[in-house]
């Protein structure tokens, strides 16, 4: 399927999403657009308002939201938040996209939404822009829109937070919803611009995301409303087509006005109902169109090739409809069941893509309910094509383990802590939340009939319901998900089985699948748990040389004996979150001109290694349950370490710091599984033009200078682990360290623990011998605060 994923069909809390259909997370990708009204027509009567989620559901909403509804339908959702301090996101959500089109409206609703921008009541063709300009807005970041299936949201983020600019925001929203001029010229001119749009969807991933589609929903109403619409269609569709759905669709009942900011509800409430209350419906209500029903049966293959794609996926899925559900503690608490269980087998590809002999490069596993009626499971895994057999076996391996045979303890402990570790930290990230990012959540779970909780809501709704989860329990919940009795096989990309065919590809493909699933799988094996072996260092605290402060930055400079120096800044803008970089040495600018793609290599080997007591995945598993992490990184001008954390676990933070700087690892599972990864990327570059670029024209263009591109793979095949080590371990031990922290933490503390964990490293001097002559056109830097400290600016 498709290689895009979209929005975490649960709540917010929960780790990133992994497989939603790709096609259907395509769909959601392709059809957004940045856009701008027709005069009234005789009222009609307004439909009957539908209701929140949460007056239809046991479970309550944040009690940070306000409420409100209109005579006429309309809807409102208020939030105050603080973050970005002065600024105010307003959304007009429409309910209606282009699911809603009849047959010879197919693109209307994209269309309408452009023509918005292009002449309103209040605002003639052109000006529109110049007004969000005249006001501080960027059009794009603070004014744009998207059309989807179910929905059309208009968006306009105002600088200040002002009665007066709420009240010019709102009358902006409000020529949106009933004002839209609809201007021939203006049609006309904006139908260049879709075709143009549309013509240049003709994309590999495009092209791969319509027929398979059509393979997954087969006849269904979404297969056959794409938002960007039929050329025949956009080419013909004049003012009279597009009145019609404005008319039709834009009325009171279908839309909700969400703002979240720092603004008063009050006050809030007072604008929106002096622009709103008095909205008419222009035309009668027209029924909701159904979404059809969905019968797979037994297995189905399906191939599509793309010569130019960069890899090939293969991919287990099931796919239905099933009716509407509201909101319910019952729901969600299976849904959230059967993602656990869903993560856990991520977990196990995770794993698998440490071992060299892995035949896929990325692999997903997850399930969920989209759009409220599409219930779906998939598990895929991309890689090269001369391997997609091997893939598809290997992922239904995967899957039937876990359906046969269940989870472990020690799989469910692992997932258990690091659920609830992400609820601990939503709850202490919560008071600076970005009020766009707010605005979205609300809507999309509007739109889904969903109720929107405060983090503080969610951690105590749910908690228990992950911690009462067992081995059993999400191995039911697992068996549930892929309940269904068919299984949808796919294989897309660049692999040109049977020369391209699709009858013959297809016959192979269900013969892999076939052999697959003869093949036996094995219970898995129960694991102890693994302590961090890495404490408090024995040495006393390192020694201060001296302080500074830089005032206008607010930064603290404190240098210590051993030659280490840290910056700190504290930094209000995420609660509850540290981010730090340890820097020293040059980056790939001392890489050494015989042995090109060095620096890229070592650091593939380091981030696969893990530490000297602690593979890679020990150290992962050590590590369940906590919000602290560690990443390896060689830039052009520096080698770091780069860590985050939450406030409560900034020794933790420290402890990996120290360990991975004292006892780094060079493995040479990690070495073989890098070279694998390379020689993959490799094949994948070069079957594209950007992949060329990166082979061959950074270099030519850099004048042949070895730092740029990648060297040829058979010149790359000549470095050795020992290169990595020999170029990498005498920098760890002997570049000076710079440490830049920022965020939510005491300066003492951070002060503190620098010198418990690093200021009483032995003394470090610099290596100036090892950096190889190169002119001075591209001189080395030295690591510095600057390129370390992650502070927001806003």
């Amino acid at each position: 399927m498709a290689d895009v994923r979209f929005e975490n069909p649960l709540k917010i809390f929960r780790p990133p999403a992994r497989a939603l259909p790709a096609t259907l997370a395509l769909a959601l990708f392709l059809m957004t657009a940045p856009a701008a009204w027709s005069a009234p027509a005789l009222a009609a009567e307004p439909a009957e308002a539908p209701l929140w989620p949460h007056e239809k559901s046991d479970l309550a909403p944040d009690p940070a939201l306000v409420f409100g509804r209109f005579d006429n339908g309309f809807r409102y959702a208020l939030m105050r938040n603080e973050k970005p301090e002065g600024r105010v996101s307003m959304h007009l959500n429409i309910q209606s996209g282009s699911f809603h089109e009849t047959e010879d409206q197919r693109g209307l609703a994209h269309f309408l939404e452009h023509m918005l921008f292009n002449g309103s009541e209040h605002f003639a063709p052109g000006e529109l822009v110049r007004y969000f300009q005249r006001i501080g807005m960027q059009f794009g970041p603070d004014a744009n829109a998207h059309t989807g299936f179910f929905e059309t949201v208009y968006d306009v983020v105002l600088p200040e937070s002002g009665q007066k600019q709420m009240d010019e925001g709102l009358l902006v929203l409000r020529d949106y919803a009933a004002g839209a001029l609809l201007l021939p010229a203006e049609i006309d001119r904006e139908r260049k611009v879709i075709l143009a749009e549309k013509r240049s969807r003709d994309s590999v991933s495009y092209r791969t995301f319509e027929e398979t589609i059509e393979f997954e929903l087969p006849g269904s109403r979404i297969a056959r409303r794409l938002p960007i619409g039929e050329t025949a269609v956009l080419e013909t569709a004049g003012r009279k087509q597009l009145t019609d759905y404005y008319d039709a669709w834009y009325r009171p009942e279908r839309m909700i006005l969400v703002m979240v900011g720092q603004f008063d509800p009050e006050t809030a409430a007072k604008l929106i109902r002096k622009h709103f209350a008095d909205l008419a419906a222009r035309a009668p209500a027209r029924a909701e169109p159904d979404l059809e029903k969905i019968d797979h049966n037994g297995v189905k293959t399906f191939y599509h090739y793309e010569k130019e794609a960069g890899n090939t996926r293969v991919s287990m899925e099931t796919v239905g409809i099933e009716p509407r559900r509201p909101d319910s503690l019952e729901l969600e608490s299976a849904l959230l069941m059967e993602e656990m269980a869903s993560q856990i087998v991520q977990n196990r590809l995770d794993a698998m893509l440490k071992s060299p002999d892995t035949p896929f490069t990325t692999a997903s596993a997850g399930s969920g309910v989209y759009l409220n009626q599409v219930r779906y499971a998939e598990i895929s895994a991309d890689g090269p094509p001369e391997n997609w057999d091997a893939s598809l076996g290997a992922i239904e391996r995967v899957l039937r383990r876990a359906l046969d045979h269940g989870f472990t303890r020690a799989e469910t402990e692992r997932v258990k802590k690091d659920y609830l570790a992400g609820l601990d930290r939503a709850v202490g990230a919560a008071d600076t939340r970005d009020s766009s990012d707010l605005a979205r959540q609300i809507i999309s779970n509007l739109n889904r009939d969903r109720v929107f909780q405060s983090p503080a809501q969610e951690r105590d709704t749910y908690a228990p319901v992950i911690s009462g989860a067992t081995a059993e329990s999400l191995h039911a919940a697992f068996r549930r998900v892929w309940s269904p009795d068919h299984r949808l096989v796919l294989v897309t990309g660049n692999a040109s089985i049977a020369e391209g065919q699709a009858a013959p590809a297809k016959e192979r493909i269900m013969g892999a699948f076939e052999a697959s699933r003869k093949t036996p799988v094995q219970p898995p094996e129960e694991t102890a748990a693994v302590a961090f072996p890495y404490g408090k260092p024995e040495a006393k605290p390192g020694e201060i040389l001296g302080r500074a402060h830089v005032e206008d930055l607010d930064i603290h400079q404190i240098d210590f004996k051993n030659g280490l120096r840290l910056n700190f800044k504290r930094t209000p803008f995420e609660a509850n979150t540290v981010k730090a970089v340890l820097s020293f040495g040059p980056g790939r600018y001392g890489e050494p001109p015989n042995k090109p793609g060095l620096a890229p290599l070592a650091e593939a080997v380091v981030s696969e290694s893990g530490l000297g007591a602690m593979e890679r995945d020990a150290l992962d598993r050590a590590l369940a349950g906590r919000n602290t992490d560690v990443v390896f990184g060689i830039s052009d001008a520096s080698i770091f370490f780069k860590g985050e954390t939450v406030t409560g676990e900034l020794e933790l933070l420290f402890q990996l710091l120290r360990a991975h700087i004292t006892d780094p690892a060079f493995r040479e599972r990690a070495y073989d599984l890098s070279m694998a990864r390379f020689e993959q990327k490799y094949l994948a570059l070069s079957r594209s033009v950007d992949g060329a670029l990166m082979l061959e024209g950074q270099r030519f263009l850099a004048g042949g200078d070895t730092r740029f591109g990648l060297p040829p793979m058979e010149q790359f095949r000549t470095l050795t682990l020992a290169d990595a080590r020999n170029w990498l371990a005498p920098r760890m031990e002997n570049q000076p360290l710079e440490l830049s922290v920022s965020g939510d933490a005491d300066a003492e503390t951070v002060i503190e623990l620098t010198a418990r964990y690093l200021g009483n490293l032995p003394p470090r001097a610099a290596d100036t011998a090892s950096l190889p002559a190169r002119g001075d056109r591209h001189p080395v830097f030295p690591a510095g605060h600057a390129l370390a400290l992650d502070v927001d600016t806003r």
